[in-house]
This record gives C-alpha cells, sequence and structure tokens, in this order.
C-alpha cells in the first residue's frame, strides 16, 4: 500500500516533524498499517525521538543495559557471601582471595563506576537520557528521562491476514488480545524500576507502543533512598480501561507527557 494513502492528519508530532514530513507520514503508516515485526518500526522511531530530543541535549540510546543499582554497603556484603560459597567448593579452595574480591560474583561495576549487580540484565528497545558529556569522575551521570519499548501485535493474530484487518483499539476488545496485552506490562515496569535507579531521583515516564496504540506510564523514585520503587502509576488507565490501559498514538496528550517530563529533567 502507498504511503500517500495516510491521511494527513493522521501524521505523526507534526510540530517536532514539520521539516521532514515523510518520516511523520512513515511512522504514521507503520503504526495504523502495523507491519509483521516490530523491529520494521525501530528506524523509524529512533529518528523521531533523536530529532524531538537531541535538540534538548537528550541522547537516544538503543538497547540501554539496565541492571539493579546496589548500594556500595549491600556490595560488600555480596563480596563476603560469595568469597564464602566459593570456598566451600573444592576447586577453589586454594584461590587468591584478594582475585576473589576484586570480581565478586553476584556483583560488578558498570560504565559509570556504579556498584551493580549481576542479576538479569535488561534491554529496553530506547532511552532518552539527559546527556551531560563525557563521563569524568566529577561529573554527573547521564539520567534517564524516558523509557520507550516497542511490542509486537503478531501474538494477538493468527496470520499475516488477521493483522491486516487490525483497525485500532475496537479490534482488541477480545478477552484473548486484552490477556496479552496485560501480559507484556510486566516486562516493561521491570524496565521502569530500573530506569528511574538512573533518573536523578526524578520521574520517567515509559512509553510502551503496540500497533496504533500506546499505554503511557510514569514512574517515581522512592520518597527515601534506597528505598524499593513502588509500581509506576498509569494516568490514563481508567479512561481506557476497556483496553487494557493503552490509548492511541496520535493522541495530542502522549506528546503534552512528553514535553512534561522533559522538562522535569532540563
Amino acid at each position: 500500500m502507498a504511503l500517500n494513502l495516510v491521511r494527513p492528519w493522521n501524521h505523526f508530532d507534526v510540530a517536532h516533524l514539520a521539516a521532514w514530513p515523510e518520516l511523520a507520514n512513515l511512522i504514521s503508516y507503520l503504526l495504523t498499517h502495523s507491519p509483521m515485526s516490530q523491529f520494521q518500526i525501530y528506524g523509524a522511531i529512533a529518528g523521531w525521538l533523536i530529532i524531538r530530543c537531541t535538540a534538548r541535549k537528550y541522547i537516544v540510546k538503543p538497547q540501554k543495559l539496565l541492571r539493579m543499582l546496589v548500594e556500595l554497603q549491600e556490595a560488600e556484603v555480596m563480596n563476603v557471601i560469595d568469597l564464602a560459597l566459593l570456598n566451600q567448593a573444592e576447586d577453589v579452595l586454594n584461590a587468591d582471595v584478594d582475585q576473589l574480591n576484586e570480581e565478586p560474583g553476584n556483583m560488578t561495576i558498570d560504565s559509570t563506576g556504579a556498584h551493580v549487580s549481576n542479576d538479569e540484565p535488561l534491554y529496553p528497545d530506547f532511552t532518552v537520557d539527559r546527556f551531560w558529556g563525557v563521563p569524568r569522575d566529577e561529573d554527573r551521570a547521564d539520567e534517564i528521562a524516558i523509557v520507550v519499548e516497542v511490542a509486537s501485535l503478531l501474538r494477538i493474530f493468527d496470520g499475516s491476514e488477521d493483522l491486516q484487518k487490525y483497525k485500532g483499539i475496537e479490534s482488541m476488545w477480545t478477552p484473548s488480545a486484552r490477556r496479552f496485552k496485560r501480559s507484556i506490562i510486566a516486562k516493561f515496569e521491570s524496565y521502569l524500576r530500573r530506569a528511574v535507579q538512573r533518573s536523578g531521583r526524578k520521574k520517567v515516564l515509559g512509553l510502551l507502543f503496540l500497533g496504533p496504540e500506546v499505554l503511557i506510564a510514569i514512574a517515581e523514585p522512592p520518597a527515601v533512598e534506597g528505598d524499593e520503587t513502588g509500581p509506576p502509576v498509569y494516568p490514563y488507565e481508567a479512561e481506557f480501561q476497556h483496553s487494557a490501559g493503552y490509548m492511541h498514538a496520535f493522541d495530542p496528550r502522549l506528546m503534552d507527557q512528553i514535553d512534561a517530563i522533559l522538562q522535569i529533567h532540563d
């Protein structure tokens, strides 16, 4: 189907893509005529994020590695536990204790010098970070402001023919579709819990795209630094309850939320 069949009022984020209407039209097309794989929309989404955010000194990071941050005291405890467990094994009875202390099994140092856990690594599709320049000891670490995840519609439909019949929110009111839409939220929330640890104790906006819909979430750091992060808030969940909290990706409130979170991190 030709791109010019996308109606003009479906242009995506015209305010920021006015100089590149072809990209706005492409994103509109890919959202309303969902491709077989979410990977086919990554390039267009990346281009939009770069145009929208980099002028305000933000950097777009694809597949950013997120590990759980660990307090120094906790890291030292993990270090001791790892050493004790290793010493129980026959093959490390004569190991160099100093060497074991340098690289504990459950803890490591990330690229910013922070202590992180060696638990499951998480890779959201994109993060938008407040960028402070070349990292040095005295510099502030990049702050995550936005997490973007693009999910696939293939799990909802039986094949490409059904996928081409996709019309929007109404077609997803089936129980199986709602169950799938809710099932992918768990992973999305795990991204936000990790991201808010690297947000400079500021809010993080989460955007989960699924076809022509988007789920908007806001994660806040705990009131007391070091406490466990609570679940994110879904500001439009009640309004779009019939669709598992997802709203249409062309809703202007999506852009309002992006502007608000960038203002917080500016």
